[in-house]
């Protein structure tokens, strides 16, 4: 130990021995200030925050491109339960290659379903202010297939065809959630991939930390520089 503490003390203190002066002390402080503000910044890099860039437009007009969002991965270890109307980060589908970020509409145990555009959970219709879009081009896929396995018990599997913009009632399974883009009509989410398991949720969204403007796909009018209003919060 007094090997370890002399060679910290040569750290923090070089050519200091003996009487340690005023100046040597506040010294002292700062350098021991700066190696704490390090090892805690990097400990909640590791554990406890992260900032994501949002790349699309999938999530506007509540999250646009070129903003940057405060995560919290705590949030993300399920130490709180992830509601319905957050905003959360979870790992890439086999089918899109980088984390998604998305609104939760639906937790374990609810029914979904959505007609003409419109979203019911429960049988009870959202209201969904944040929404972009609540109707486009309606389409289906093979993507949709997924969706049979998980019919509500008075739902007819033989003669179900969902769509776009139509498809349900779903039921959500234990450990998983249903997500979706504000912005439904350029969003891919749990209308093609499915549900997303507990365990691949990275962390909730809090902050909009940052914000620059420019050239934005899908004809999404952007300010451009930075959009010192747009940070803050994210209710």
């Amino acid at each position: 130990m007094t090997v370890v503490w002399t060679r910290c003390r040569s750290w923090l203190m070089p050519g200091v021995s003996g009487k340690e002066s005023t100046f040597s002390r506040w010294r002292l402080a700062v350098r021991l200030g700066i190696s704490l503000a390090i090892v805690t910044l990097v400990a909640m890099r590791l554990w406890v925050i992260e900032f994501h860039l949002i790349a699309s437009n999938s999530m506007a007009n509540t999250l646009l491109p070129g903003d940057v969002v405060l995560v919290n991965r705590v949030a993300g270890g399920l130490v709180s339960i992830p509601e319905r109307n957050q905003i959360w980060v979870f790992g890439p589908h086999s089918r899109v290659g980088d984390a998604l970020v998305k609104r939760i509409v639906g937790i374990p145990g609810d029914t979904v379903l959505m007609r003409d555009g419109a979203v019911y959970v429960n049988g009870v219709e959202l209201e969904e202010p944040y929404v972009r879009a609540r109707h486009g081009k309606d389409s289906t896929t093979r993507n949709f297939t997924w969706q049979q396995q998980f019919l509500a018990s008075d739902a007819a599997a033989s003669s179900y065809s969902p769509t776009l913009w139509s498809w349900g009632p779903l039921a959500v399974p234990e450990d998983s959630f249903l997500v979706l883009g504000d912005n439904r009509v350029a969003s891919i989410d749990s209308r093609h991939l499915g549900f997303v398991g507990a365990d691949r949720m990275i962390g909730r969204v809090e902050w909009l930390f940052f914000s620059y403007g420019g050239p934005a796909p899908g004809g999404i009018v952007q300010d451009k520089g930075v959009r010192w209003k747009r940070l803050g919060r994210i209710d």
